[in-house]
């Protein structure tokens, strides 16, 4: 049965408007189809499509404010997966051909630290570690004064077992935004993840000392014991 969007337009129609504007060099509308495509069948390749449209001179050409529209179903898409997910979840093509298109849009725009911080985040859902690793470590050097781009580097790192290093830019991060206690939690819990149970329950003490009351995930009550 062919699926509807909310103005009983076909899967299939949209499908071949998607190629038609394609083929007639509208790039950002053949995008946007796919991404309204994207959101009733997310394991149909309909990334892998646009980017094949996107070509640098396409996206120089679009520009980032008029792309950014496009970049949320994606970004939205591979928060609906775990980090290092099952190879076996069709989603997967399109997570992998979005980590491509932001990491080829982060190339052109290179001073938008957002785009390093999506690009690690769909790296890390597809499980390519080293590649996480490097976007990572490119945003925390080039914006260190950003605490979003200190906990991505941070999660590369504990997803490499780094922890040590995982916990520095942990603290990095709560030195740029006190109020914020989640990298100690979330380095706590890959610390637990991990059979590092003692140190686990060590950060967690001192994370429950520093911002009392603080909502901890059933993973890091199981670590406290």
């Amino acid at each position: 049965m062919a699926i509807h969007s909310s103005a009983d337009v076909t899967q299939e129609e949209l499908e071949q408007r998607a190629h038609l504007c394609a083929s007639q060099g509208e790039v950002l509308k053949a995008v946007e189809l796919a991404c309204q495509l994207l959101s009733l069948a997310p394991t149909r390749p309909y990334l892998t499509w646009a980017s094949e449209w996107l070509t640098p001179e396409a996206i120089k050409s679009i520009g980032l404010p008029s792309l950014w529209p496009c970049i949320i179903p994606m970004v939205k898409l591979g928060l609906s997966l775990p980090p290092q997910a099952d190879r076996g979840d069709a989603r997967l093509v399109n997570v992998e051909a979005a980590a491509g298109i932001v990491g080829r849009i982060r190339g052109i725009f290179s001073e938008d630290a957002q785009l390093y911080i999506e690009e690690a985040m769909l790296l890390r859902r597809v499980g390519d570690l080293d590649a996480t690793l490097a976007v990572a470590s490119l945003a925390a050097e080039r914006f260190p004064q950003m605490w979003p781009c200190q906990t991505t580097l941070m999660h590369a790192l504990a997803d490499a077992g780094r922890f040590d290093e995982a916990l520095v830019h942990a603290q990095l991060a709560i030195a740029l935004a006190p109020e914020n206690g989640s990298p100690l939690h979330d380095v706590a819990v890959a610390l637990a993840r991990a059979g590092r149970t003692a140190q686990a329950k060590d950060l967690l003490g001192h994370l429950c000392a520093r911002y009392p009351g603080y909502p901890l995930s059933d993973e890091a009550r199981m670590a406290l014991g």
